[in-house]
Parts: structure tokens; C-alpha cells; sequence
């Protein structure tokens, strides 16, 4: 969605779903006694992605500006402080495939993967793939491109 008229760009994610994934959160962790391996899955990235590139912990490339909410919510906040979220994956900018790791939460960019959008010259489709391992924090990426090639960016 837009923000906003006088705010301008794309909408932010509200209040009551940070709380709500606060609340989910903690009653998870209290059921299991620690918090839980969480992946969270976006379309539009937040702030925090354009903050892991220019510190330039990231692997993979970055061929457009990130278009995120101009105003920042909290949301990476709340998985920073919740402590369960170890990745979150978006889209949006299709021509961006990057990787890094901000706070403990790695940040990654999908790849562009359908043929009915833009994307760049020389910049073939793919997906990001996402390997997890039963008990074991964190997970394995890598974009797997559309002629079968496989780019490691663990």
C-alpha cells in the first residue's frame, strides 16, 4: 500500500501488527521455553535493508534504490528484542539480490523470478532458496538462477 498524501512512498506496518507479532511471539517462547527459529516473509523491505547495505555487510548486489516506508514503524525493532527472528525475505526490488546480516537478523532480498515484470539486462531471473535444519537457529540461502546455475551466498 502508499503512505499517506504529505508522507509520500510506500506505507509502513502498523502499530497492531507489531504488536500482535510481539504478543505471538512471547507465547510461543513462554509454550517452549526459548524463543523459536522465525523466518518472516515481506513484499516491501524496511529501512533496515538500505542500513545493512551502506555498512557493507552484505554479499549479493544492490542495482536500485530501496524503496521502503519512509517512516520506520519498529517492526525490526521487535524481532531485534523478541530474539526469535534469524531472516527476513522481501521483493519489491527486483533488481536487488543482496544478503547481510544487521543485529543478529540477516536481511535478504529475493531475485527477480517472474518474466511479466522489469527487470535488468544481464540480470537473469532466479529465487532465493532458504535451507533450514530441524533444532538449529538460523538457515542456508542461496539463489538458485533460471538456467539451473546456482550462486552461494551463505
Amino acid at each position: 500500500a502508499y503512505a499517506p498524501d504529505g508522507i509520500g512512498g510506500y506505507a509502513w506496518i502498523p502499530a497492531n501488527i507489531t504488536n500482535w507479532y510481539r504478543d505471538t511471539s512471547a507465547e510461543f517462547a513462554e509454550l517452549y521455553g526459548e524463543p523459536l527459529n522465525a523466518l518472516a516473509f515481506f513484499h516491501i523491505p524496511f529501512p533496515e535493508f538500505e542500513t545493512v547495505w551502506e555498512k557493507g555487510l552484505c554479499v549479493g548486489v544492490k542495482q536500485e534504490e530501496v524503496c521502503s516506508p519512509r517512516l520506520n514503524s519498529g517492526l525490526f525493532t521487535a524481532m531485534y528484542e523478541c530474539g526469535d527472528v534469524s531472516g527476513v525475505f522481501v521483493g519489491h526490488d527486483h533488481v536487488n539480490d543482496y544478503d547481510g546480516e544487521l543485529h543478529g537478523i540477516r536481511l535478504c532480498y529475493g531475485r527477480g523470478s517472474g518474466y511479466n515484470t522489469y527487470g535488468r539486462e544481464g540480470f537473469p531471473r532466479g529465487a532465493r532458496v532458504i535451507c533450514l535444519r530441524e533444532g538449529a537457529r538460523g538457515f542456508e540461502t542461496w539463489l538458485r538462477l533460471a538456467d539451473g546455475s546456482r550462486l552461494l551466498q551463505t
